[in-house]
This record gives structure tokens, sequence and C-alpha cells, in this order.
């Protein structure tokens, strides 16, 4: 892709990100929304666009977080208490966060269950990429292989396979209209849809004509590693209000985020989440949610 196309597809894919989503944007939200850009390249753009004044950063969790400057959809939280983005540095106006005016706001909403979504696991699997080779075509310039159908839906989770040269295979768990409640029931429901999912890749790499059937094996699902995934509650009433999104920082890279989200049937509710990196198997680290609380064992393989 010419550097100009680059430019013009990033930039539309940022503005059309911002606009729908009413939130800040990072590398990985570009990314996931089909923009093909090294990390490198992408600071490079995001430096020559700070100081061109078009986008302003937002924040720093480990990754960085921006905004369209003066987008029309965009508005300091102390002009109007509403809208969508309250900055850093907007925070040093408040000595407490209880005279944040969007903690105001939102201080008395009731929530529901504990929740995760946007779950992002990884493994690997020898020779998996060269197998798969012969049933997909890698990405010219990632070399990836993205499996079909895009995504996989499953229990109302929507699962997208990538296979990188690597031979790690990532797998991106959305569920943002739908998240997975931190209790036993929503386990088990993650636990089946991911189940399957390993059930299905072991299929396709039997099925491919170069499969070695001593070096490709899928591992259990409950030891895939978590390396993200968004923590949080939504509210259990509607919100009538304007669209917001702000965000409270409350130790070292830790960041709490609260929006409003639209969903599907039209309404609208707080989201309060933060985003954790916990870089542990899915067992241990569902465990620790669980607040202790064992995985039954029906759902755990013996090499978990």
């Amino acid at each position: 892709m010419k550097q100009n196309n680059l430019d013009d597809v990033l930039w539309r894919t940022i503005k059309d990100f911002v606009e729908l989503e009413h939130r800040p944007f990072s590398y990985v939200d570009v990314v996931e929304n089909g923009v093909e850009i090294s990390k490198t390249n992408f600071r490079n753009k995001i430096s020559k666009w700070l100081k061109a004044g078009k986008i302003e950063s937002v924040y720093y969790s480990p990754q960085g977080f921006y905004n369209i400057k003066c987008a029309d959809s965009i508005k300091s939280v102390t002009d109007d208490h509403t809208m969508v983005t309250s900055h850093l540095h907007n925070r040093h106006n408040y000595r407490h966060l209880t005279n944040d005016p969007v903690y105001r706001i939102i201080q008395n909403i009731p929530l529901g269950k504990r929740s995760v979504h946007d779950i992002r696991l990884i493994f690997s699997v020898n020779g998996i990429w060269s197998a798969l080779c012969s049933k997909y075509k890698p990405n010219e310039r990632s070399k990836d292989l993205q499996l079909i159908p895009w995504p996989w839906i499953i229990n109302d989770l929507n699962l997208k396979i990538t296979v990188h040269s690597t031979d790690t295979v990532r797998i991106d768990v959305g569920c943002s209209y739908y998240p997975v409640a931190v209790d036993v029931d929503g386990v088990v429901r993650l636990s089946n849809a991911l189940a399957v999912t390993r059930e299905r890749l072991s299929h396709i790499i039997e099925s491919c004509t170069n499969y070695q059937n001593s070096s490709s094996t899928v591992p259990d699902h409950m030891t895939w590693i978590v390396t993200m995934w968004h923590f949080g509650r939504d509210a259990l009433i509607e919100y009538k209000g304007e669209k917001f999104y702000t965000s409270w920082e409350v130790g070292q890279h830790a960041l709490i985020m609260a929006y409003i989200k639209e969903w599907t049937d039209g309404k609208k509710r707080l989201r309060i989440e933060k985003q954790e990196y916990p870089r542990k198997p899915l067992a241990e680290a569902l465990e620790e949610k669980l607040n202790g609380v064992s995985i039954p064992d029906s759902l755990v393989d013996d090499k978990c």
C-alpha cells in the first residue's frame, strides 16, 4: 500500500471509529478495524498528527489512546458534563474523585454482575501455520492466516482465530453486547465455546494434506494464556442522557473507564471497566476473578 493511501485509510478508520464508538482509539483498535500497519509506522503517523494538531493524546495505559482534536463528537466534560472524553490533564482540576462531575452522575446508578469481554488468548501449536497454508491464503504483508468464517459465532461469542507465522494462535473473543459473567455459569459458557473452538481447530488441522500428527496438537483451552480482557460491570437501568467517555487513573498503568454504550435494542447503559493484562492461563485468571472459587473439575483437562 502506498504511503499516501495508507495515510488516507488510517485517518478514515480513526475518524469512523471515534464517531461510531464515541471513545479514544489505540493501535489495537486500528488493526482490529482492518488497517495493516506496524506499531513503528503507527507511532510515526501518530507523532506527525500530534505535531500537526490533528489529534491529541488522552492517556497511556500500557498503550497510548488518542482522540481527534476538536472533533464534533468530542467535548470536554468540564463543558457540559455529558459527552465523551475527560483528559488526564483535566483531572488535575479535581482534588478528590468525588468532585468529578461525571463521578457524581454515575455514583448512584445500580450495577449488574461483574463480567469480562474483549478477551484475547494465545497458545502455540508446532507446525500449525505450515499445515494451514494448504487451506488458507496468508496475508501478503503480515503472513497471518485468518480462519473463516470470520468470526466463528458460538454461545453468542464472536471468536476470531488468527494463526501467526510463528505458530502462535490468537483467539479474540468479542462479546461486548453479551459479556461473560464472572460466575460459574459464565465460566461454563466461555469454556464450552472455547472447547468447541479447540475441537473445530483440531479437525481443520487434521484435514490438511501436510498435517503431521505428532507435532500439531491443540492444547487444552483452559491452558491458553489470557493476554488481555476488559473487566467491569454494566448498569441495570437505562441511561437517558448524552453519551460520554471518561477515565480515572487509580495507580501506575491502571485506569478505570466509564462510558455510555448503546445496545442492539437502541437503549443506552453505563459501563464501567478496567483493561487488564493477566498474562496467565485461563483457568488461573478466571479463578482469581471468582475470588478463590475453584473452576469446576469437569471444565479443566488433566493438562491444566
